[in-house]
């Protein structure tokens, strides 16, 4: 895959962090179809709608099966692609879910027309698709995470940040992080960009590879944005999330996130303890 069009196509998706919030917002308010929520102690519904700007989209939350109409059209509901398989995994209303995503400035080709998201809330799986033009769903890919061969040694104190490392918890399948300049997007642009990737950094719906991505991509934003998100994630359930933070962390030489790194010295996973021991070193 192109870096830049791998780049569009992870965009596409984590702009799904503001359709998901966007529709939990309109939840909370309207209650109309579809706004039931996983966890939320209510009877799931075995259909879901949500709208594009310029379609209506159901998806059988049992079995993900999702059907599209045109707004104002006089047809009848057209079928995106049938189902998707269960994984092994048993059927029942509320496993899968859709979303609209919103407008991202840069997305991949198949879906610009009416970006759409289908997730299994059992399984954790995620595809994208469009409500208009496109009947094919495009599955977003796990990576395949391995332990650290080794842990470096202890660091003494005092403490500063290591240089960026580059060697470990990079994302994988075509999940490319973009430096700064490489973006090359207007100041207001950029704050709308650094907003979908904070979004999904904290929106544990999303794979972990995503979140590693985002974590990682934070780099290339303003400091003063990005710290306090990376920060949040080092009490992230995911070891992979927690190293990819460590590690932006270090690139951005944040040193106040240091004594707060520490206290992963004695994490369970021995990734994580691998990343604070390469991250922080003793000053000479």
């Amino acid at each position: 895959m192109h870096r830049s069009s791998g780049f569009h196509l992870v965009r596409t998706a984590l702009g799904a962090a503001l359709g998901l919030a966007s529709a939990a917002l309109m939840a909370c308010g309207a209650g109309g179809p579809g706004s039931g929520a996983t966890g939320s102690g209510e009877k799931e519904h075995r259909f879901q709608f949500t709208r594009t700007s310029g379609n209506l989209v159901r998806i059988d939350t049992s079995s993900g099966e999702v059907w599209t109409v045109p707004i104002g059209a006089d047809g009848g509901w057209a079928s995106l692609g049938g189902a998707p398989s269960d994984g092994g995994a048993p059927s029942q209303d509320g496993r899968y879910a859709i979303d609209a995503l919103p407008r991202v400035r840069t997305v991949a080709v198949a879906h610009q027309t009416e970006p759409i998201m289908r997730t299994d809330r059992l399984l954790g799986r995620v595809w994208l698709g469009a409500a208009g033009g496109n009947r094919q769903w495009e599955e977003i890919s796990e990576p395949n995470a391995g332990e650290a061969t080794a842990a470096a040694p202890a660091a003494a104190k005092p403490e500063t940040l290591a240089p960026p490392i580059t060697e470990s918890a990079s994302p994988q399948g075509g999940f490319n992080v973009l430096s700064k300049k490489a973006l090359n997007t207007s100041p207001q642009q950029a704050a709308e960009d650094v907003e979908v990737v904070i979004l999904a950094l904290k929106k544990k719906e999303l794979t972990t590879e995503m979140r590693v991505w985002a974590a990682k991509q934070l780099t290339a934003f303003d400091p003063n944005l990005a710290t306090a998100p990376l920060l949040e994630a080092l009490d992230s359930e995911e070891p992979e999330v927690i190293v990819a933070a460590i590690e932006s962390l270090s690139e951005l030489g944040v040193a106040s996130a240091i004594p707060k790194i520490l206290k992963l010295k004695q994490h369970a996973d021995s990734r994580v303890r691998a990343a604070v021991d390469k991250t922080v070193v003793e000053v000479r």
